[in-house]
């Protein structure tokens, strides 16, 4: 049978919370995510670069239009659809099965990139290619070979005119190695791994589908490309007024960064730190007549004394520590 409290017990209780009534409640803060930032490479792309990009690769379809619409004999339009930084993963998630898969190298950079295509459209291509109307399918299935072969030459011409778009602001090329029908059997790249994906429509006469451009932002960095289109965009000091390095001075120097000083470090057994009591000494690797180090964001940057002020612990600074 179930305990059940008594009309006592349920009083005493009562009791109990009418009395607690009044005092202070501990304040609960919702937890935040934090997200380590690097802003010597960030991964991230500015309002300005996304526009900078999209403009890029809209010149660069462009282009591609006009030469796929007179090759096909037929009306070809392609649009930017979105710039994105998105992870490998969640890109490769989004693709749905099968998926046309161009697998390149990032040439002289070593890196891999791909460029997708939905099937009803690469499809549609290898049937006016072979004299069709570009009739597109409504079931999606894997490509043939020969399909595979013929619809390498617009896949080609695509890659080709991304590759003049990207030599405005650096010398790279996208070199085919190989086709694949989903992307989740690749493995050209971590999951975690960075990637500029530009998404893009394709349409005409023949149909429409959607396609996927997406390369690492370890290639884009190496090849100094969005250093080359961050400098465009935020301006070179050298360009900037004194009203505006002296505002940019001000805002850095209001920002809050983390110090803390390192009071030594040791090493004890599992078994030494469950024998550990209250008044227990515990031997540091550093000796007490040297000063502490204090680091800055994590990284070492003062030599300092410990001691006190007023009420608080506090140090003082001895001297800076070079080549950090």
């Amino acid at each position: 049978m179930p305990d059940i409290l008594s009309s006592d017990e349920l009083n005493d209780l009562l009791a109990a919370v009418e009395g607690n009534e009044g005092e202070d409640e501990p304040i609960v803060y919702r937890d935040k995510t934090v997200a380590t930032y690097d802003f010597e490479r960030p991964t991230r792309l500015s309002r300005t670069q996304v526009k900078q990009l999209q403009r890029l690769y809209e010149s660069a379809l462009e282009d591609l239009t006009g030469v796929l619409s007179e090759k096909l004999r037929t009306s070809i339009e392609a649009n930017v659809l979105g710039v994105r930084a998105v992870n490998f993963g969640s890109f490769s998630g989004m693709l749905p099965t099968p998926t046309y898969v161009n697998i390149f190298r990032i040439e002289p950079y070593g890196y891999r990139g791909v460029l997708t295509m939905d099937i009803p459209f690469a499809l549609a291509l290898v049937d006016r290619l072979l004299g069709g109307h570009g009739h597109t399918t409504e079931k999606p299935r894997n490509l043939t070979s020969i399909e595979v072969a013929v619809v390498e030459w617009p896949v080609e011409m695509i890659l080709e005119q991304l590759r003049k778009s990207w030599r405005t602001p650096v010398e790279m090329e996208f070199i085919s190695e190989g086709i694949r029908m989903d992307l989740n059997f690749a493995q050209i790249m971590h999951n975690s791994e960075t990637v500029l994906r530009v998404t893009f429509a394709l349409g005409g006469e023949i149909g429409s589908g959607e396609a996927h451009f997406c390369v690492p932002f370890a290639a884009l960095e190496q090849s100094k490309a969005l250093e080359k289109l961050r400098d465009e965009s935020l301006g070179s000091p050298s360009s900037l007024s004194e009203e505006e390095k002296e505002k940019a001075r001000q805002n850095i120097s209001r920002a809050r960064i983390e110090l803390a000083a390192d009071l030594g470090t040791t090493t004890l057994t599992v078994a030494e730190v469950m024998r550990l009591k209250p008044g227990q000494i515990v031997r540091l690797d550093v000796k007490a007549d040297k000063p502490v180090t204090v680091k800055v964001g994590g990284k070492p940057k003062f030599l300092a004394w410990p001691g006190r002020h007023s009420r608080s612990m506090a140090i003082k600074i001895e001297q800076a520590i070079q080549n950090i």
